[in-house]
């Protein structure tokens, strides 16, 4: 789904900072009656991953317990995975307001695992807005200090709570806007002390992976007929960590391609982005930059075996690629899952 930033996104709180399936938002339209509607996703994962910084989650291990050296490329570790998320809402009709509580859809396809609570509502002017508390009940587990070579490195939890707010089809047009708050908190940040590195508590400090994290999202859904269709999306995200050497810009496109019918419906993805990180790493008297990349390919097969309506089996490929002027932090997910979907 990069560095720690990256394939942290990317093994839960992104497990991939890959930002695939369908546009940054694509708010569902607010039913025209008031009840209960959402989806339920159930299923399995196969995800292979070669990352220095991510241990996994308590569904799945793709970090490597040891390892003996910090100047070389990450191993590859693959594990299976559940695949259980889901949303339920509330809506009221007569004021256009749904309350919700889960995992989006279009966060699922890009592999992300917050969980919202929050309230929806349409806007005089055509348009949907919605507000939101983020959440992450499935934590990620990273390592205390991920430099520590030749014995085993003890995971820690690192969480990820905030705030999002989301605009889709402002005054008529077809864009849609996307703005997210996280503040990130790691039960034992001990990056570079158990080591033997001999860094300063000034060095130490420029490695801390706790703080701040902002993500601005603008894209355009372009409606070509047919059920086709294509989703052009810019994406800024700021990682405004307490350690220099660990905080970024980073700036991402990727281009959608939308196709839905009756019997099937498909997104595949394209995704190239870019990170410039504030200050020289201690350990490697450089300044991190890394490109990223990533394919993906999400398709439905609806009502599948004559099933009843609203059941859909779902299947996503994809493969995310960051390839950092550092070596360490270079990373590789991929990623094939197989799951039955039921909107209601």
């Amino acid at each position: 789904m990069k560095t720690y930033s990256c394939i942290v996104c990317a093994l839960s709180a992104c497990i991939l900072l890959i930002l695939f399936g369908t546009p940054a938002s694509a708010i569902d339209p607010i039913p025209k009656e008031s009840g209960f509607s959402g989806y339920i996703n159930l299923g399995g994962a196969y995800i292979e991953a070669e990352t220095n910084m991510v241990k996994g989650t308590k569904f799945f291990d793709v970090g490597r317990d040891t390892i003996n050296s910090i100047f070389g490329s990450p191993g590859s570790e693959s594990d299976f995975s559940l695949i259980v998320n889901g949303e339920i809402a509330y809506t009221f009709a007569t004021s256009g307001t749904q309350l919700y509580l889960g995992n989006q859809l279009e966060d699922f396809l890009r592999f992300e695992f917050a969980t919202l609570f929050g309230v929806r509502q349409n806007l005089p002017d055509g348009s949907v807005g919605a507000i939101s508390y983020v959440f992450q009940p499935l934590v990620t587990e990273v390592w205390e200090d991920p430099y520590l070579t030749n014995v085993e490195r003890r995971e820690t939890d690192r969480d990820a709570t905030g705030v999002r707010l989301e605009w889709q089809s402002p005054f008529g047009t077809d864009l849609g806007l996307l703005y997210q708050y996280r503040s990130v908190d790691i039960d034992d940040e001990r990056s570079g002390t158990l080591g033997g590195l001999l860094l300063t508590p000034a060095q130490i400090q420029l490695l801390d992976r706790e703080g701040d994290t902002h993500r601005v999202d603008l894209y355009y859904t372009w409606k070509l007929g047919g059920g086709h269709g294509l989703i052009p999306e810019f994406r800024y995200y700021k990682w405004d960590l307490d350690g220099g050497a660990m905080a970024f810009d980073g700036y991402a496109f990727r281009l959608t391609y939308a196709y839905k019918s009756d019997k099937f419906s498909l997104a595949a993805t394209g995704y190239i982005g870019a990170e410039d990180y504030d200050k020289r790493n201690p350990i490697y008297q450089e300044t991190r930059d890394d490109d990223t990349y990533g394919i993906a390919v999400n398709a439905f097969w609806h009502r599948p075996l004559g099933l009843p309506e609203g059941f859909s089996l779902l299947g996503t490929l994809a493969w995310y690629e960051s390839d950092s002027n550092i070596n360490f932090y270079d990373t590789q997910v991929n990623f094939a899952g197989l799951s039955m979907f039921y909107r209601f």
